[in-house]
């Protein structure tokens, strides 16, 4: 029996960013690191536990310090001396896998089972795509009154969320105008001086760089993102996604040091999946999984609405244009008579009606979208999914040779490929350093990236 032994290695470094300065700038708060001797202040081994996670809701994507509740020499505890806001890099193997923010600092004690008082210190947070989200602006005109530069970048702001874009327009176009024009606003309007978040998001995020430029506009649309009160960037980005058809997440780059935007169609199409990073994974390195075929989404009817258009769900049924009398929709007949109506209706909004010459147009494009979600979701039942723990990867490491599963990308167990769709990394004082890998899509493809064959005999393979 082969086995793989290795000392863990992690370091935790939280920042103070100056909010009031007009550049990016930080300062040490402290480090907390794996080894047992340390000889800078700044450093500290009183970390006991860390986990993080991402996923492709990076709202969720959060993480959570737990620290000995040591005392400095003026009495002060670490929640004392780490604030809100804060900045927190995660590394493991000298290698930066995660970035987020402080959000939350709490206090606890209890009694152990031999009557000595046990104290800690739990620090929690998210993901910069969580500050994305949580840094808002109010778009309402009447703020704006007595503020001409603020309301100058306003009325452009709204201008350009109600333009229109034709098929084959960029989507990285789209988003980097709309995320410039939406930072440059929040300060306009506050009068300052200084860059304050837009300074942590100009230096560490990158909002339009990992978008394909084959990933373009399907069909004429006129924006109109923005809803009256509070928006934040997550909010005007995610009204232009259509999940299932289109997925927007983030992830850090750790090549790049920047933490990636990634807006792209789902990559169910063979050439779309073929491209996918493949992580290759050996059993050796796995002392944990539960892989399951499951019934739960299952579909067997299949509709794209174009919002907008003038045909909605209960038109699109009854309706059958063209010379061959083809329905908009799409049925799956075979699992129509074990499951009965399971509806996958997906809403493309903004379909600006006016630029569309021929009724028949719009017909078309509902059939060819109708057609692709059949054809990305029909197996759904013959899918494996489910969670794999592996040893956190260190890519050093010459004996496993293996790059760290992220988020977006395959991950290839004996004849199986997965999506990868989170990942939850933890790591303990003296302990092991795992990551928790969710997956879905479980099958066997092809070199070209085509359905091949459901998976069998999983449990032999695993042994």
């Amino acid at each position: 029996m082969k086995a793989i032994f290795r000392k863990p290695k992690f370091n935790i470094e939280i920042v103070r960013p100056d909010y009031n300065s007009k550049t990016y700038s930080t300062n040490l708060v402290v480090n907390f690191v794996s080894s047992e001797i340390t000889k800078d202040d700044k450093s500290s081994t009183a970390l006991i536990s860390y986990t993080f996670s991402e996923s492709l809701d990076p709202i969720s994507s959060d993480f959570s310090l737990n620290i000995i509740a040591e005392k400095d020499s003026n009495g002060r505890t670490w929640i004392d001396k780490i604030f809100d806001m804060d900045l927190v890099f995660i590394s493991e193997f000298d290698v930066i896998r995660y970035v987020g923010y402080i959000k939350q600092r709490s206090y606890a004690a209890d009694i152990s089972s031999d009557g000595s008082p046990e104290r800690r210190i739990t620090i929690q947070g998210g993901s910069l795509g969580s500050l994305l989200n949580s840094f808002k602006i109010v778009l309402d005109q009447a703020l704006y009154v007595g503020n001409s530069t603020a309301n100058t970048a306003s009325t452009a702001l709204m201008s350009m969320l109600s333009s229109e874009w034709q098929p084959g327009g960029k989507f990285s176009g789209m988003i980097k105008s709309i995320a410039n024009s939406f930072l440059e606003l929040t300060l306009k309007f506050s009068n300052s001086n200084s860059t304050g978040v837009k300074g942590v998001i100009d230096k560490l995020v990158d909002l339009h760089s990992a978008i394909p430029d084959k990933f373009v506009v399907q069909y004429p649309m006129s924006l109109s993102l923005y809803q009256r009160g509070e928006n934040s960037i997550w909010d005007l980005l995610s009204n232009i996604a259509h999940p299932p058809v289109n997925e927007l997440f983030g992830r850090w780059n750790s090549d790049r040091s920047v933490y990636e935007l990634i807006f792209r169609q789902a990559p169910f199409e063979p050439a779309d999946w073929k491209q996918l990073v493949c992580n290759i994974i050996p059993p050796i390195i796995i002392p944990e999984y539960n892989l399951s075929f499951s019934n739960d989404d299952v579909f067997t009817f299949y509709l794209c609405c174009l919002v907008g258009s003038g045909i909605d769900k209960n038109k699109a049924v009854v309706l059958t244009p063209g010379e061959k009398k083809r329905n908009l929709y799409e049925i799956d007949e075979e699992k129509w008579s074990k499951y009965g109506y399971r509806p996958l209706i997906a809403d493309f909004r903004y379909f600006n009606r006016s630029k569309i010459k021929e009724y028949s147009e719009t017909f078309s494009l509902i059939v060819e979208l109708s057609s692709m979600l059949k054809r990305w979701f029909s197996k759904n039942d013959e899918l494996l999914s489910g969670t794999i723990t592996i040893m956190t990867v260190d890519e050093k490491d010459e004996q496993t040779n293996l790059k760290n599963p992220r988020i977006g990308e395959k991950l290839k167990l004996m004849q199986t490929e997965f999506y990868i769709e989170s990942s939850e990394h933890s790591g303990t004082y003296g302990g092991p350093m795992q990551s928790k890998l969710g997956l879905s899509r479980g099958y066997e493809y092809d070199n070209n990236g085509n359905m091949v064959k459901k998976p069998d005999y999983i449990a032999h393979r695993l042994q």
